[in-house]
């Protein structure tokens, strides 16, 4: 009789079974599909790359060697009771690419649903054989699936006939061990090691520093307790004029240098005074008085200024009569002039200034004359204005 019901690898499968088996890897089978082949049951075909009809697909709950036959590989899932409403006719195996390895039919299931009034916990499993058990694993989130009754009972058989079960912790010997040992957390400083550090801490924050100093109250003293220290220094810095080209106000005062001295050093006010009254070689307290002009020319032929103060020119008026402008005007007309000059045989000779309009903040007019002829053009005329 032919075999109505069975599992096959598909032809994809059987290839990714041959290519784990040569490179010494793994299938890794990780999901479950079932589906109603669309009313009737279908029969099984290598080429499936799909089930006829698919109902529904999740991750396996197991995947195991069948204990009574090594050359047997065991899938397994579990369908819970809240989910169903449809018959059951095929099975897939899908591996973590989501290619189906493997396929099978199953007598016609009908999976209720606990909604409809019934409902039952499904356990479907899919009996493969394959020449090495070892090449196929299960690849599955164990977060995400249920564990059946018997593989939960042999779970829980090895691990409470384990010696040490839980391994992570300490047993007793281990406190034990823990509690009677020296230094049972070397990672840690012991007192005395602590101490120590302490010690050495202090010491290297102390330093060279001097006894008036090497505490932190004698620091605090020392900054006039002030908790804002950096911000008060800061600001009175800020006050402060600086050493490149400074704009002191008020009046400031410097050392006075010594008489004659001739470097970069600050003169005052009476280093000045001082020094002005040795070059013009004068002495007492009377006042001095520079000459606001000066000039000495030729007034003959074509007047020429030899030398000359805030004079810009001389005009020439006529015979013995001219007009000294000044560079920069006089504050007021009411200036001093002190003529001189000469020119002539005639001991008897003058420079005055003309009476009548003689003298503006711009200028002053003089005549120069002897006795013999009146005025009279002078080689030599001299001038200097003071106010």
């Amino acid at each position: 009789m032919a075999q109505t019901y069975f599992a096959i690898l598909t032809a994809i499968g059987e290839a990714k079974l041959a290519n784990a088996t040569a490179l010494g890897t793994t299938l890794q089978l990780t999901k479950m599909a079932v589906g109603d082949g669309n009313g009737a049951t279908p029969i099984p075909d290598r080429n499936q790359t799909a089930l006829v009809h698919e109902n529904r697909r999740a991750p396996l709950n197991a995947l195991f060697v069948d204990p009574a036959n090594g050359g047997q590989v065991v899938a397994e899932q579990i369908i819970p009771e809240d989910i169903g409403g449809w018959w059951i006719r095929e099975i897939g195996l899908y591996d973590a690419a989501g290619d189906l390895c493997a396929v099978a039919n199953c007598p016609d299931t009908y999976k209720p649903v606990l909604a409809s009034g019934s409902g039952r916990t499904q356990i479907l499993r899919m009996v493969l054989i394959v020449a090495n058990t070892s090449s196929v694993e299960l690849k599955v989130d164990p977060s995400v699936v249920l564990a059946p009754r018997g593989y939960v009972d042999q779970v829980m058989t090895a691990h409470t006939a384990a010696i040490d079960p839980h391994p992570q912790y300490a047993t007793d010997a281990d406190l034990a061990a823990h509690a009677a040992a020296a230094d049972p957390h070397p990672q840690y400083l012991t007192s005395a090691e602590g101490d120590a550090k302490v010690a050495e801490a202090v010491a290297a924050l102390v330093a060279a520093s001097p006894a008036a100093l090497d505490t932190l109250a004698e620091l605090a003293t020392a900054l006039g307790s002030d908790p804002n220290f950096a911000t008060t220094v800061t600001n009175a810095l800020a006050a402060k004029a600086p050493l490149a080209s400074p704009a002191l106000t008020g009046n400031p005062t410097a050392p006075t240098p010594a008489s004659g001295d001739n470097d970069s050093s600050l003169a005052t006010t009476e280093f000045v005074q001082a020094a002005i009254l040795a070059k013009l070689n004068a002495t007492g307290g009377a006042p001095l008085y520079a000459a606001r002009a000066w000039v000495n020319f030729n007034g003959t032929g074509t007047v020429a200024i030899r030398a000359s103060g805030n004079v810009s020119s001389i005009t020439d008026n006529g015979t013995g009569d001219y007009t000294v402008n000044f560079t920069t005007a006089m504050p007021a007309a009411n200036f001093a002039v002190s003529p001189g000059g000469n020119g002539s045989a005639d001991p008897i000779t003058g420079v005055n200034c003309l009476s009548s309009g003689a003298k503006t903040t711009t200028s002053v007019r003089i005549s120069t004359t002897n006795s013999t002829t009146g005025r009279t053009d002078f080689t030599n005329v001299e001038l200097a204005v003071f106010c």
